[in-house]
């Protein structure tokens, strides 16, 4: 991205995926009329760091030393890629595996939308797969939002709306 990279590490025998961010170039870069790219990013590791389900990247580790300049989120590596590889043609995928693909983004965001959290940038880039044993992950949480003081009840499962609570 404009804020840093995304690099391979090996660890203990297992692979991590670390993103390392400028945090000068965080600082300087404006977002909005207050807010800095740094203040997004703090909004970012606070979303990801609750966040704990079969369908969801997670976070490991954020790396912040004072005296340097790089900041790391360390996160689970990704073998399988993105949902669709930066290809020009790819092969379509099978009906079942579509479903099975999409009932678990559908699965992650609902945990996501329990837990007040909106991803707000879902496209096949942000949902990575794992090796080849077909699970799928939702990724980058940088313009994701949490909200509080709402509480909505899916109503069992039909998915409709009973109640919808908001707090001041």
């Amino acid at each position: 991205g404009a804020f840093g990279v995304v690099r391979r590490a090996k660890s203990k025998g297992e692979m991590f995926a670390i993103k390392m961010l400028s945090k000068p170039r965080l600082k300087r870069k404006r977002v909005g009329l207050r807010k800095s790219a740094l203040d997004l990013l703090a909004r970012e590791i606070a979303v990801w760091k609750k966040l704990d389900h079969p369908n969801v990247c997670k976070l490991i580790e954020v790396i912040n030393d004072p005296d340097h300049d790089e900041l790391f989120l360390v996160s689970e590596y990704m073998h399988g890629g993105t949902l669709l590889p930066d290809k020009r043609q790819v092969e379509p995928l099978s009906e079942s595996r579509s479903k099975h693909y999409f009932r678990q983004i559908l699965e992650g965001l609902a945990y996501l939308h329990t837990n007040n959290v909106a991803h707000r940038d879902i496209k096949p880039a942000n949902i990575m797969l794992t090796r080849d044993d077909g699970i799928v992950k939702l990724v980058d949480f940088g313009v994701a939002d949490m909200w509080e003081g709402v509480s909505i009840d899916a109503g069992g499962s039909s998915g409709k709306l009973s109640s919808v609570t908001v707090g001041q």
